[in-house]
């Protein structure tokens, strides 16, 4: 005797896989690319990125996804996977401006520069102001001192900064005191004018200068009263 039964077989369409390793941290101002988009599917097919490739990530962990659709038609819907990915901040480099100043006189207004920044960002992007110290008091002897500048209040979103210290230069001052009773002339070349300004003090002409004023840091500045200006030596 023979008998026959019908058996219902289902086949279920094939899952491809999903490989994307982990990628390495990036410095603010790197675009995505291959590197970090870098996912293979276990069958062909494409994939499709979120962020998209070329996109700048501020600094900060992100998590990166990506979705495959298989070509064959054997193979089920699109897969998908997600990795992490950290942005670490640029460097921004703030560096002292050297500056000068004549033994006996303040210490002047000390400034700094910033480099390196990326992706088209400028200054605007700083908050705060750098601090700048240096070991230079009135008293100290001509010679060179450190300026030492430190974060002071300085942020940026997607920078960490470096410092680079600057140098004061402590010099005598250009104008000798003569000896007891003595005169020297320190501006004006004996002739009544008006010329002479952005060249040596010397070759000036003045027209009946009145008084002399020096500011806190040592500049001295003569009333040249008959052409109506202040001339700063």
């Amino acid at each position: 005797v023979c008998s026959s039964d019908l058996v219902t077989i289902t086949v279920s369409q094939a899952m491809p896989t999903i490989t994307w390793p982990t990628p390495s941290a990036i410095t603010y101002g790197t675009a995505l690319s291959g590197t970090q988009l870098d996912a293979t599917m276990s069958v062909a097919g494409t994939c499709a990125y979120t962020p998209l490739s070329g996109t700048v990530l501020a600094a900060g962990t992100y998590s990166l996804s990506v979705t495959c659709t298989p070509t064959n038609a054997a193979y089920s819907t699109p897969a998908a996977s997600t990795v992490s990915l950290t942005v670490n901040p640029a460097t921004l480099t703030v560096t002292a401006a050297n500056a000068t100043r004549i033994y006996g006189v303040l210490n002047p207004p000390f400034q700094s520069t910033f480099s390196g920044f990326v992706n088209g960002d400028a200054s605007a992007v700083i908050s705060g102001a750098s601090s700048m110290t240096t070991t230079a008091t009135l008293s100290s002897p001509i010679g060179t001192y450190p300026i030492t500048v430190t974060a002071g209040s300085l942020a940026a979103a997607n920078y960490s900064f470096s410092y680079v210290n600057g140098i004061l230069n402590v010099v005598q001052s250009a104008i000798v005191p003569p000896a007891a009773g003595g005169i020297i002339t320190v501006a004006g070349n004996g002739t009544i004018g008006n010329i002479g300004d952005g060249g040596p003090a010397l070759d000036a002409e003045l027209s009946w200068p009145y008084g002399v004023a020096f500011d806190i840091y040592g500049n001295m500045y003569i009333s040249d009263s008959y052409n109506n200006k202040v001339r700063e030596v």
